[in-house]
């Protein structure tokens, strides 16, 4: 898979993208059924939002261009 982040291109490993893929996915569901159950929609849609805003700060946290070599130099080695 890739990824354009601020005009940078990163390919990220398919393996790592599949785990962490299922990993979120379990914990959304979860989270879904909690919500559900306790009969609470708006927790669920405030995660996303905070899971939203909180990986985006993170994300601007990073030199770009350096993380995109790093994944680079990282995933030859897989």
């Amino acid at each position: 898979m890739i990824i354009r982040l601020k005009d940078t291109e990163i390919k990220l490993n398919d393996h790592e993208v599949k785990s962490t893929k299922r990993v979120i996915s379990q914990f959304l569901d979860t989270v879904r059924n909690v919500s559900d159950k306790e009969v609470a929609p708006t927790y669920w849609f405030t995660l996303l939002i905070m899971m939203h805003i909180m990986s985006q700060e993170m994300l601007d946290d990073y030199d770009i261009e350096t993380m995109a070599l790093i994944m680079d130099k990282l995933g030859k080695d897989n």
